[in-house]
């Protein structure tokens, strides 16, 4: 009888947990959204815009798949720390997400996600040696606390 609920006590434990770190339009402060990928992020820091814990929900809409990665950060520039992107990576991979460069300045709403390989320099003239790339639209929304 102790055993049986000791398992049961574990399997809610782990329901519940994996309803805690869901990640979505409702308990995330950005997303961005583009024709392959849906992603939410979360800061876990008092100021989202400027942050080094950033969870990230990545959709993979296309394949139908789904990952998290805990270890994002944001892009800050200017003596303002003015946000311009967030970058997470992933063993040997990394996933940038940001404005476009100021040559390629089109609707604010519109960033890019670049996926390559972690270590390897681009320029954005060379996006197309990216593993992907994809512009989509970036939202910010309610301001969630860690």
């Amino acid at each position: 009888m102790i055993i049986r609920k000791m398992i049961i006590f574990m399997l809610f434990a782990v329901t519940f947990n994996c309803k805690a770190e869901r990640l979505d339009e409702h308990n995330s402060n950005y997303s961005f959204s583009g024709n392959e990928y849906t992603i939410y992020i979360k800061s876990n820091c008092p100021d989202s815009l400027i942050c080094d814990k950033l969870t990230g929900h990545f959709i993979n809409k296309t394949k139908k798949e789904d990952f998290y990665l805990n270890n994002g950060i944001t892009i800050n520039i200017g003596y303002d720390n003015n946000l311009r992107g967030f970058v997470f990576t992933d063993k040997n991979i990394e996933y940038i997400i940001r404005q476009p460069s100021e040559e390629n300045i089109g609707e604010s709403d519109k960033w890019i996600l670049i996926i390559h390989k972690k270590g390897t320099d681009y320029i954005d003239s060379e996006v197309n040696k990216a593993l992907f790339s994809e512009v989509g639209d970036i939202e910010f929304l309610s301001s969630v606390s860690g």
